[in-house]
């Protein structure tokens, strides 16, 4: 909305009356007359918020366009929301695509509702940004952009923007790998161009990864200077206090395939589960995600359950009431170049990951207290073991610091967007 601008006569005025007894009329009438238009000019210039079509960032208001046009990474559009609605200064457009499994419910927990409005993602249509100036985003946050970008229904949008507008686009990255494909390159080509254009991965290892394709992309034009950051993708939701049972519980979470790769080694895993006898206390694993049934050793049918297709609420609370996290990975992508959810996911309800060397060096916002220090030598099922021999006191005490760092990282967050927007203004306006 324009801002009220101020009387048209500025406040004070010039004594002609004075100067005209030492000097010719016509002479100082024109001075005076040239003297007030400056002034008053001046004075629009400093005082009015509006935003100049073209003109970076007159207002120090803050407009984010955030696009989810998958309705895969809810809960890593969660954290952007959680982050931006921790900026007074922002409002926020989030154009999504769907929103499953009843994360609508997890969006309202989260701070800022007041300046946030919620649209599908249809309405990411030149026509929308082209209707009135309000629209014009400073940031496009795209949260899918490794689709958003060669989407042929979406295109027109970003050429509309990147020609029409002054918006800065900040790119999420998931898996870093999908960058190798040049059609990406090609689509942000422009954008880097301009000096508008910061990539957002979602851990450190990715950040690393994306750092060595741009270099590539150095070697094919002039400007490559692409700012790359690392958001730990984690927002804040209530839990209940761990009830003390009798029973011990551990988790894995991830999508649960049998005709295509597995993302997680789950045949290796519930065959050393079903080993696990030798510690005296019961133990069960439960294993949350989208797909089908996976073979379970017969030995420990009664021990592994299967949470399909659940609600984020409900998710959230079976991770919750684990003791630890079994990170399971199937292959050393998820260290390399592809950020994992688990790793979110375990902050977010406050249930320790088990976690190596490796995994510590790829998530660094993470650290050895944070998690469950897996020895070389050790598997993921060896370290069970010796959890389910802790006192439960400490069990608890590793829980309750985990929560305090997401705590600590979802308020980071906050800080993160308002130094990164900070940043692209000055760069676009240097």
């Amino acid at each position: 909305m324009q801002a009220q601008l101020g009387p048209i006569e500025p406040e004070g005025s010039f004594d002609c009356d004075r100067i005209k007894k030492y000097t010719q009329f016509t002479l100082i009438s024109d001075t005076c007359t040239l003297l007030l238009l400056t002034f008053y000019q001046f004075s629009f210039l400093t005082t009015s918020n509006y935003r100049i079509p073209g003109s970076p960032f007159v207002s120090k208001k803050v407009k984010v366009s955030v696009i989810e046009s998958k309705g895969c990474h809810n809960e890593v559009s969660a954290s952007f929301l959680s982050a931006l609605g921790q900026l007074s200064e922002c409002n926020s457009n989030v154009f999504l695509a769907a929103q499953r499994f009843g994360i609508d419910s997890i969006y309202k927990l989260i701070p800022g509702a007041d300046n946030r409005k919620l649209v599908t993602d249809d309405e990411f249509r030149p026509q929308y940004f082209e209707s009135e100036i309000t629209a014009e985003p400073d940031i496009v946050l795209s949260v899918t952009s490794e689709y958003d970008l060669i989407d042929a229904k979406l295109k027109p949008t970003f050429a509309h923007l990147l020609h029409n507008t002054s918006s800065i686009l900040f790119a999420t990255v998931h898996h870093g790998n999908e960058w190798t494909d040049d059609r990406r390159f090609q689509a942000v080509k422009p954008w880097i161009k301009a000096k508008r254009l910061r990539f957002i991965t979602l851990s450190d290892h990715v950040t690393n990864y994306m750092t060595g394709i741009v270099k590539r992309w150095a070697t094919k034009m002039e400007a490559h200077d692409v700012p790359i950051s690392t958001f730990p993708p984690v927002f804040t939701i209530p839990t209940a206090p761990i009830k003390n049972e009798a029973t011990l519980r551990f988790a894995m979470q991830g999508d649960l395939v049998v005709d295509r790769r597995p993302n997680r080694d789950y045949e290796g895993t519930f065959k050393r589960f079903a080993k696990l006898y030798s510690t005296g206390q019961a133990i069960e694993l439960h294993v949350v995600g989208n797909g089908d049934l996976l073979k379970v050793p017969d030995e420990a049918k009664d021990r592994i359950k299967f949470h399909r297709g659940l609600p984020y609420p409900e998710f959230y609370e079976v991770l919750h009431s684990a003791t630890a996290m079994l990170p399971a990975f199937a292959s050393h992508e998820y260290v390399e170049s592809k950020a994992s959810s688990t790793i979110a996911a375990s902050l977010i309800v406050g249930s320790p990951l088990i976690a190596d060397d490796g995994l510590l060096n790829a998530y660094r916002f993470l650290r050895r207290d944070d998690v469950y220090y897996r020895e070389r030598g050790e598997d993921e099922i060896d370290v069970v073991e010796r959890i389910a021999k802790l006192p439960e006191q400490d069990r608890l005490a590793k829980a309750e610091g985990l929560r305090g760092k997401n705590e600590l990282l979802t308020k980071q967050g906050g800080d993160l967007f308002r130094k990164w927007i900070s940043e692209s203004r000055k760069r676009l306006e240097g």
